[in-house]
């Protein structure tokens, strides 16, 4: 990026492609200071679009790179700061950055890595807003990545009703005809503290 703003006239200018790209390698190290530096870049592209200094503009895939690196921050400000990112792309009129699923599971995943006596409040919203997305766009079904996020949420939560709440998810996954893999039988499981009755496999 810094290379085609000093060489402007040169053949290789970065498409949308180029920085999601960019994004998704911060969001894979996992370290704290990646998401500082995803989010730092993402700005920073969405400003030189705004100066006309580049002629792409971050779209929807980009974002959701950079939600993925505040995931892995695994804290409740890291999943507050991914969700108030969605509300602003949910309110945009801009289709390019209208969340899809995997921005809404990234969402999710933020806060199943937080571990925050909120975090279930804010999985079990944003599940009933995906289903009730889902109404309306067939895309926006939820997979086995929502359901697992939410069941996480669960298992590691102090809940007294936690089992029931599983339960409600697991008949909602059977609604969706979602069966379940290994990973979210394991979090069924550890929700309900033995091995579940007529869980789907």
């Amino acid at each position: 990026l810094d290379a085609c703003n000093k060489y402007p006239d040169r053949a290789a200018q970065p498409n949308c492609s180029t920085y999601t790209h960019v994004l998704a390698a911060w969001a894979k190290t996992r370290a704290r200071v990646a998401s500082e530096r995803a989010l730092a870049l993402l700005e920073r592209i969405q400003r030189l679009y705004a100066n006309g200094e580049l002629k792409v503009k971050p779209n929807v895939f980009a974002y959701s790179a950079a939600l993925d690196s505040l995931a892995y921050c695994r804290s409740y400000s890291a999943a507050e700061k991914a969700e108030a990112i969605l509300r602003e792309m949910v309110a945009s009129n801009d289709p390019d950055i209208r969340p899809n699923l995997v921005t809404y599971n990234t969402v999710l995943k933020a806060w199943s890595l937080a571990r925050h006596p909120e975090a279930v409040s804010h999985v079990i919203a944003l599940l009933t807003e995906i289903v009730n997305l889902s109404t309306r766009d067939e895309k926006m079904r939820p997979s086995l990545k929502t359901f697992g996020h939410v069941l996480k949420t669960l298992a590691d939560s102090n809940l007294p009703d936690k089992t029931a709440r599983a339960e409600a998810v697991d008949a909602l996954m059977g609604r969706f005809n979602c069966k379940h893999d290994r990973w979210t039988r394991s979090e069924l499981r550890k929700c309900l503290g033995n091995e579940p009755r007529g869980a789907r496999s």
